[in-house]
């Protein structure tokens, strides 16, 4: 896997002042063409592994949430892009899928709302795609998350899943 050769503390200032909102035209090109030197193009078939790469093995310490927000951003593109994610080997998809299902266990409470929601989306758009077929396991996964989670946030999740999946789970005859 190619890894992003940056350092998260740099990463972590130039995101933020990206997503300050109080950036010129001229700055904003800057910074998304140093983004994709490190990370490539929205098209690069290796992006997601990258951001991957930063959800697995960027510290808490070093992380904040625009990096996870950043990196959460970079799945969402790839898993949107039928062409890239469909090119993606089963194993990937299941580190993927694994990733962000710890991701919700482990760090539960302790990120920004906005990261949560973006989790619980891509989950969704995950199963929207291969549900039951290729993630036959999805209900379970969830049902599993909403034990180790607070009842708030176990509603949160399946009010996410319910209001996002219910019109793609009506198709097939339960």
């Amino acid at each position: 896997m190619n890894v992003p050769l940056v350092d998260p503390k740099e990463l972590s200032v130039v995101l933020s002042e990206f997503y300050s909102g109080q950036l010129s035209n001229t700055r904003r090109i800057e910074i998304e063409t140093w983004i994709n030197n490190k990370f490539g193009t929205p098209l690069d078939s290796t992006r997601w592994q990258k951001a991957l790469y930063l959800l697995l093995n960027i510290s808490p310490e070093q992380t904040t949430q625009y990096i996870q927000w950043f990196a959460l951003y970079i799945l969402e593109e790839m898993i949107k892009n039928k062409t890239i994610y469909n090119s993606i080997d089963t194993k990937d998809k299941d580190v993927i899928k694994q990733t962000l299902f710890e991701i919700l266990g482990a760090k539960r409470g302790k990120m920004h709302a906005s990261v949560w929601t973006k989790v619980c989306n891509l989950i969704v758009n995950i199963g929207k795609i291969e549900w039951p077929q290729q993630f036959p396991k999805l209900v379970d996964h969830t049902l599993e998350l909403c034990m180790v989670c607070s009842i708030i946030q176990s509603i949160n999740i399946l009010e996410t899943r319910y209001d996002t999946c219910w019109s793609h789970i009506t198709r097939y005859d339960l």
